[in-house]
This record gives structure tokens, sequence and C-alpha cells, in this order.
């Protein structure tokens, strides 16, 4: 329910929802029923609660509606700032280039623009009649599914099913599904369901059981209307295991049917214009089984073994059903991402193996998006940035509304330091997956290379919140740019704990933890001339497999040379956020941009190449008459 707590507002009855009719911004008008805006060159959509924003200061009629009110229904400090980016950058689409929204610092915002109300102005919904207000939002959270199996160990075919149907649920054009990681990050908890459904931003919530008895299999599914926790469906289908993906199909369709009819999106046939079938992966029962348990274990990430464990699942998926495509792109991942998680001696094998199972998964069948995707990652590793570009953006092709898919796209822009393209995705990404903490993080230090410390600051204390406890270095990184280095060790000390196992063991002598601490935030020389020292050894040593650390390692301590001598030479599967970090405002990253090696090392790794197509960063200006190849550029 929307409730709008400004002076204006305050007869309201808090029982009631209410809505504008379609209204006007001097040449904007805006029609809140369809979340749309019409302007002089074209028309856009936005999100329902972009739209509820825009309602609420359109309500308020030029006054300024404080932030602390705008939250109370908005529930977080940086979806607010995003949802204002949203609706500038919206006006500017449709050709409105004069200011409509203004932010009142330290306070909140105010339409500037004349509000001029059509069809007989404010009209309120009484929500105990049954009628719609614009809280009807068309979104949804599929919960991982209960186990319900005798001894409680299978779990990971309950969220395999869970998340079957929540990928051919994400295909519907009127329907924004959370993403797995943020949904599944429920699994086990006695949260209520209005509770969980505030926190992933969706009106729908669907639960369910899978009981595995023999060979047979019973799914039920439960549609839920979060506000009310009102059960809306009840879903019950039977069959054996061999038939899971008709089963996992079967649901998914009956809760598109329902949400159709709540909704009122049916077409004239009954059916519907966009539903995608549940993949029919494998026809091998033990193949599926093995699979869907490496796709668990991957997303765990944690612990040792993890990943070894899940590569040889993917290996037994594949021993099964040589044609398991699916399997072969996964297993390809794993071995890729496994040197970043992993300790292992044969890394260099791993890396070989990725390329000749996704080259495998490719020719049986080229049109998997994950295959793409393991594509762009050997692409990036192997530095050509241009050509991993397109992977990253034939695989978001393939599966359009796979927030990750989203994601990767935003970063690889990122990396090539086009911050405008990569906001744009990482903010969209994130509005299906709100609880991913690496994300705030990365879409944070996008606007720390913007110059919005503000910003920044805000989403790398979220990402730290949800749990990304490398989050409290950026932000310690950020307040160190500022002049807050006294701030910066104070928040890293008090926050020690919340970093997580693997910087805490990384950190846990005092003496490691003072030096870094002084290299990184204080400046110290004598501490950056020993960590560069212990970087240059293991940057050296031929076993010590690459670390995004030691590569991120260097730039922090301006040290070009080495970070280009590291990148070039000994490249990590996460490379790419290195690069990302080279466009901040920083001393260290300005070092960098502007070292006489630069023009040729951004030449040889392929960025001058992608720049040439996608366009270039706000550093580099190409020489007039020049394609900028060659280092006919500048760079700031």
């Amino acid at each position: 329910m929307s409730n709008f707590m400004s002076t204006q507002a305050d007869s309201i009855d808090k029982d009631e929802t209410w809505r504008l009719s379609s209204f006007l911004l001097d040449q904007i008008q805006v029609d809140p029923s369809t979340n749309s805006m019409a302007g002089p060159a074209n028309e856009v959509r936005v999100e329902p609660r972009v739209m509820e924003i825009l309602c609420q200061l359109a309500h308020s009629s030029g006054e300024v509606v404080l932030r602390e009110q705008m939250l109370d229904e908005y529930g977080s400090d940086e979806g607010l700032t995003r949802a204002i980016s949203i609706l500038r950058k919206s006006f500017k689409k449709i050709g409105v280039e004069k200011k409509v929204i203004e932010t009142i610092p330290k306070r909140g915002y105010k339409l500037v623009a004349d509000v001029v109300h059509l069809n007989g102005g404010e009209q309120r919904v009484n929500a105990s009649e049954g009628e719609q207000g614009d809280e009807c939002v068309a979104s949804l959270a599929v919960l991982p599914f209960d186990d319900l199996s005798e001894n409680q160990d299978q779990g990971y075919f309950s969220d395999g099913v869970a998340q079957e149907i929540m990928n051919a649920l994400a295909n519907l054009y009127f329907l924004k599904v959370c993403g797995r990681s943020s949904s599944f990050s429920f699994k086990g908890s006695n949260a209520s369901i209005s509770h969980i459904a505030k926190q992933l931003n969706v009106s729908h919530i669907l639960e369910g059981s899978v009981r595995k008895y023999g060979e047979r299999l019973r799914i039920t599914a439960q549609l839920v209307e979060a506000k009310f926790d009102k059960q809306i469906s009840s879903l019950t289908f039977d069959g054996t295991q061999e038939e899971v993906f008709d089963l996992q199909d079967k649901i998914a369709r009956e809760v598109e049917v329902a949400l159709q009819k709540l909704f009122g999106v049916e077409d004239d046939t009954g059916e519907s214009k966009s539903f995608r079938s549940v993949s029919k992966l494998t026809s091998s029962k033990k193949a599926y089984n093995e699979f869907l348990i490496g796709r668990h274990l991957m997303y765990e990430l944690s612990g040792q073994r993890t990943i070894p464990r899940a590569i040889q699942a993917y290996q037994n998926a594949v021993d099964e059903d040589p044609e398991f495509a699916s399997a072969w792109a996964h297993m390809a991942i794993a071995n890729f991402t496994l040197p970043e998680y992993s300790t292992s001696d044969d890394w260099r094998e791993h890396i070989q193996l990725a390329r000749e199972q996704t080259d495998h998964a490719l020719s049986l069948d080229p049109d998997i998006a994950w295959s793409h995707r393991a594509k762009a990652g050997i692409l990036s590793y192997d530095l050509k940035f241009d050509e991993a570009v397109k992977s990253y953006q034939k695989a978001l092709e393939l599966d359009p509304n796979n927030p990750e898919l989203l994601f990767t796209n935003g970063y690889i822009f990122a990396a090539l330091g086009l911050q405008k393209r990569a906001q744009e995705m990482m903010a969209d990404s994130l509005e299906r997956e709100p609880l991913l903490g690496p994300w705030y993080g990365a879409l944070g230090t996008t606007y720390f290379v913007e110059g919005d410390f503000e910003m920044a600051e805000q989403l790398f204390k979220k990402s730290f919140e949800c749990n990304f406890g490398y989050g409290a270095i950026l932000y310690a990184q950020l307040l160190t740019h500022m002049g807050r280095a006294g701030d910066a060790l104070a928040y890293m000390h008090n926050n020690f704990e919340g970093l997580g196992p693997v910087l805490q063991s990384q950190l846990d002598s005092g003496l490691v933890r003072k030096l870094t601490y002084a290299a990184f935030f204080k400046r110290t020389k004598f501490a950056r001339w020993i960590m560069e020292r212990i970087l240059t050894r293991r940057m050296k040593d031929v076993n010590v497999q690459p670390s995004l650390g030691t590569i991120l390692g260097f730039l922090l301590i301006g040290e070009p040379e080495k970070f280009f001598e590291h990148v070039l030479n000994k490249p990590n599967p996460y490379v790419g956020f290195a690069l990302s970090r080279m466009w901040e405002p920083t001393q260290e990253a300005i070092a960098v941009r502007t070292h006489p090696d630069f023009p040729g090392f951004v030449e040889k790794i392929g960025l001058v190449k992608a720049w040439q197509s996608y366009g270039w960063p706000k550093n580099i200006k190409p020489h007039p008459g020049t394609d900028g190849s060659n280092g006919q550029f500048d760079c700031s």
C-alpha cells in the first residue's frame, strides 16, 4: 500500500491506497495505470515502483517531499536514488531536456514542473473493496521448495525444481521475477511471507515442496499475495522422475494463468504470448540429478572443496549423457572459476579444461546462453575484451531476463570505462537481485568513478550490509580518497568481524593488518614498499596461482608498471574487475591512465577496438581525424 506522508496526504486513511489518474508535467503526459510517460520525441515505460515515486512527487504539487517520508515506503536509500536517476534519464529519452525533478540537498526532492491532473484529478481506491491500487505490481519471487523426502537429503533437487520454474516464469513479458540468489537466501528462514516480499520488493510469492519416494515425485506449489498473505492458487502434480520437466512446465503454466487473470493481461485466446517452456535439458534421470548437484554446489562457492565437488558432479552428468550441452557449459564455468576460489596446483589445467568444455558445449548447442557466458570469460582471461563483449551480449540475447547475465554485461562495460552503460545494466540487474552484496559494490565503483561519492558511499555500505566483506574495504578506500584516512581506519577496525572468513584469515595477524591498512589507507611509503615486494614475489612465482587481490594490490599501492605486467603475463579469471578500478579518480588510478605504457597496454588487451565499437570513456579522447588506434588518444 502506498502511504504518502507529506502534509497533503495526512488526511488519507491508512487503510486506503490511492493513485493519480493521468496527469501532465508541462509537456510530459504521465499515465500511472500503464506506468508510461510520453513526451515530444518518444514514449517510455518505467518500473511500477519508479512510477510510484513520480506520483508521490506529483501529489505534493511542487512542495518538497522529504527523503525520510519516501523511504517509509520505498525501503532503501540507494533504491530511491536510483529511481530518481531512472526518472531523469526517462525524461531525456522522451525528448525533455529541462529540469523536472529538483534535488533539495539534505532534504529530499520536488517537482519544478507544473502538474495538471486529467480525468478528474486524484482517485482514491479502497483496498478493502478488492480493487487494485498502484501497489498491484506484476512481480514474483520463487522461494526454494521444501525437501519433503524421507531422509531430507534432496535439497539440491527441490532447489533445482524451483529454479527451473523460476527461469520459465522470468520470460513472461508482464512479470518481474526476482533472481535465484536473493530469493534462495531465505532458505530455511522463519521470516513471514510479507517480510520476505518487502525485502525482495515483490508483490507475490511462489512457494512449494518436492517429495521423492522411489521413482515417484510429488510437487506442490502455492501462489501467495504477499501483502495480505492470501493464497491465490494451490497446485499439486504427481509423476515419475522422468517426467520432472513436464511437471515443472505444468506448474509454471498454471502460475502464469493465475497471474494473467490477476493482472488482466491474457490475450483473446486465453493463451500465453510469451511463455517459454521449461527446457528438457537431458533425457537421463541420473545425468539431470548430477547436474542439479553441481549447480547447487556452485551457488554455495564456499570452502576449498566446493567447486571441485561441483566439477565432479558435472563430469558425472556428461558421463551419463555426453550430449548434455548445459552440463558441459556449467562445468566449463566451474573450471574457469576455480582458480579464484580454491587453491590448486593444477590451476592452469582448469583454465584449459574450461576452454575445451566451452567449445564442446557450443558445438553441441550454440543457443545455450551459459555457453556464451563461459566463452566471454575465457576471452576476457585471454585479454581479448573486444571479442568478450560480443559473447557477453550474445548470452544476454539468448536469455534477456537473467539478472546474472544482465549484470555481467554491465561488468564488462565497467571494465571498458563506459560507466553510464554499466550503471544502467547493473541497476536493472539489482532490481531482480536486491540482496547481492558484490553487485552493489561493483555498482558503487561506477559511481565512484563518476565522482558521485554520496551514491558510492550508499552502495558500498549496502554491499557490506548484504554480507559482502570486501564492501567495507571499498568504502574505506572511498573515505581515504576523500581525505578521511582516520575515518577509514576506524571503520575497518569497527567492522572487522563483518569482513567474512576469507578476508579475516588474510588479515588475522596484527602485523599483516597494520601493514595492509598503512599501505592502502595511510599511503605510507615504507608500508607500500614492503607490500610491493610481497606482491611481486607472488607474481613472479610460477607455482602461485593468480589472484584478483594481487593484481588489484599493485594498482592500489600506485605501481602501474607491475599492474600492467601482472595483467599481461598472469591474468586472473576476474581481471575485468581489476580493469574497472583503473578508471577511479584516485591518484593511483590516474597514475595508471597517464603512464606512458598505458596506450600500448589497452591496445594489447582489446580495449581500443572495443571503444571504437561502443564509445570512448570520458577519460580518453581520440586525436581529431583518427580512430584512436596506435596510441592516438589522450588520457587523463
